[in-house]
């Protein structure tokens, strides 16, 4: 059996030192951009990775204190992180970081942060069941549906949760405070 002659020993370690100079922390320690590190917390938040997403984003808001306009960006990333996170969101913290953007200065991210807020309050969460009678009526049978529009689910006043005299006083009172917005 022969032993490998130094050249050879010296010539395996620094190919080993080369191949391994990759691993553990980045060589180029340079400061990123806030707009980059909105960018990369998109990334990692498409990717599921929420709690890298929520870091970028937080440095991004730090990091963007004299640009409005890219530290609305990274609060609206933040609070889509901490709201649609899984398997635990963060509502209260969302809630209040929306409620920053909706009556910030800047008048694009105040009307995303405003939406975003209603669809919190009002729209039944993907993991849940809504009550809605006209789909239950449709799924349990196909010949419920309208003479005038085979589109068109009937609905049976009957089988409601509200009587049909309060169901069409509930109706009317929001026709009046929707056309209330306009005259």
């Amino acid at each position: 059996m022969t032993v490998p002659g130094p050249t050879w020993v010296v010539a395996t370690l620094a190919l080993a030192a080369v191949a391994l100079g990759g691993c553990g922390q980045p060589a180029d320690r340079t400061a990123q951009s806030p707009a980059d590190l909105v960018r990369q917390g998109w990334s990692q938040f498409t990717m599921g990775e929420y709690d890298l997403a929520a870091r970028r984003f937080d440095a991004a808001r730090q990091a963007a204190h004299d640009d409005a306009g890219t530290l609305a960006q990274a609060t609206y990333g933040l609070a889509v992180t901490a709201w649609l996170r899984q398997p635990n969101p963060d509502l209260a913290h969302a809630t209040d970081l929306f409620d920053a953007l909706a009556t910030g200065p800047d008048p694009e991210y105040a009307a995303w942060g405003a939406l975003c807020l209603v669809r919190m309050r009002h729209l039944v969460p993907g993991n849940a069941v809504p009550d809605y009678p006209a789909l239950y009526q449709r799924l349990k049978t196909p010949l419920a549906l309208s003479v005038r529009s085979p589109q068109a689910v009937l609905i049976d006043l009957e089988r409601l949760d509200l009587e049909p005299v309060e169901l069409l006083g509930q109706l009317g009172e929001l026709a009046h405070q929707f056309l209330a917005l306009f005259w």
